[in-house]
């Protein structure tokens, strides 16, 4: 049987990092002059592209925070209205979008809407797309530096397969079951890739 209080302090153990204690006797890859890795993939040869719609065109968003933060409240069941495509494009720029370019030694850095330590920006978005108008089902993957969608299957039995990976999470209202993951107009789904941090901060990136 596993012991589980043994198996949580090794974990808070393992959250604690202390490898900051001896960041000055690394020599990570940045410090060894190694190229910086890639901040966005590329997308597949020969995927299909689909343009969103640019920051300067949204007629989104334009809500107070304090009204957000007083309307916020988390749902398990949706409509099924379909999102625009003006409203995902505002989703997604929101959460990993561009918001300058910076130029130094012929290295570009990239400023976004979200903080990142080091400007590592370890994360991508994937997109199970189930219900936004003008796309197909399907999953695709977001491209930030373009501000474009990379089209990466288009299959109708992606909304159970997705919502099977998030363990088939449902609520039961007026007798009625809401699969959530699977119902939702558009699930988002972050990945992160470890390299883009641990190039400059090595061993202590974990933390």
């Amino acid at each position: 049987m596993i012991n589980l209080h043994d198996l949580i302090q090794d974990n808070r153990e393992k959250l604690k990092c202390n490898w900051w204690d001896k960041f000055d006797e690394l020599a990570t890859d940045q410090q060894l002059g190694k190229p910086r890795p890639d901040v966005q993939k590329p997308a597949p040869s020969g995927a299909k592209l689909i343009d969103l719609i640019a920051p300067e065109d949204f007629t989104v968003g334009d809500v107070s925070l304090r009204h957000l933060i007083e309307k916020r409240r988390s749902h398990r069941y949706f409509s099924d209205t379909p999102l625009s495509l003006e409203e995902l494009s505002f989703l997604l720029w929101s959460t990993q979008g561009i918001t300058q370019i910076l130029t130094e030694d012929g290295i570009s850095y990239y400023k976004r809407t979200v903080p990142s330590g080091g400007n590592r920006h370890a994360f991508e978005t994937y997109l199970s797309v189930h219900n936004v108008t003008g796309l197909e089902v399907g999953l695709y993957r977001y491209l930030p530096l373009d501000h474009k969608l990379v089209v990466l299957e288009q299959d109708d039995r992606i909304p159970a397969r997705v919502s099977e990976g998030g363990l088939d999470q449902n609520s039961i209202v007026n007798g009625k079951t809401f699969y959530f993951v699977e119902q939702s107009a558009v699930t988002f789904i972050w990945t992160a890739i470890p390299y883009r941090t641990e190039c400059r901060y090595g061993p202590a990136a974990a933390k």
